[in-house]
């Protein structure tokens, strides 16, 4: 996934040359994805509605065929088991209440007969109001030939976190 660390860096190029408000961080508003068209495919943006609930305002076309399902307008832990909604919920605290980049591998068993590892990278963004809510990052993934699909009887994806990393953005990132 060598293209997407090379995408992550051109779009935190990008996000470093947006101007930022009070808080550090640029606006969704100031974000152009036609700035960056060939990222496109592979891009989102989940506006961060409470702890629990993200929503998916975009999944780029890649991300939806990987996934295998219609993604965009979903909220996304209602996709997940109950059990595994903390460790997201708090990737998703640090990198906007830090500011910080976040770089999430894992692996997805769906529904039916897929297992893939995947790479999140995503950067935080703020409202108009200057509240820190959006992550807008890129999303790769591979199959996984080694382990076992879930078969068809799988009612729910399960996802393993493989490793989190932080990324600075000149505030630091947390130990």
């Amino acid at each position: 996934m060598d293209y997407l660390l090379q995408s992550f860096d051109e779009l935190l190029s990008y996000w470093h040359d947006l101007p930022k408000d009070e808080l550090g961080v640029p606006r969704r508003s100031q974000f152009k994805a036609m700035h960056l068209p060939h990222l496109v495919p592979h891009m989102f943006v989940v506006e961060k509605l409470s702890r629990y609930e993200g929503l998916m305002r975009l999944a780029g076309s890649e991300m939806e065929a990987q996934t295998d399902q219609r993604i965009t307008s979903k909220i996304l832990l209602k996709e997940y088991p109950r059990d595994e909604w903390e460790h997201y919920a708090d990737f998703t605290e640090t990198v906007l209440s830090r500011p910080c980049g976040g770089k999430m591998a894992r692996t997805v068993s769906y529904r039916g007969n897929r297992v893939m590892d995947s790479l999140a990278l995503c950067l935080p963004f703020s409202d108009d109001n200057g509240v820190a809510k959006f992550q807008i990052g890129v999303f790769g993934s591979t199959t996984n030939h080694n382990i076992q699909p879930p078969g068809e009887q799988a009612t729910q994806m399960k996802t393993l976190a493989l490793a989190i990393n932080y990324v600075d953005l000149g505030f630091g990132c947390p130990e």
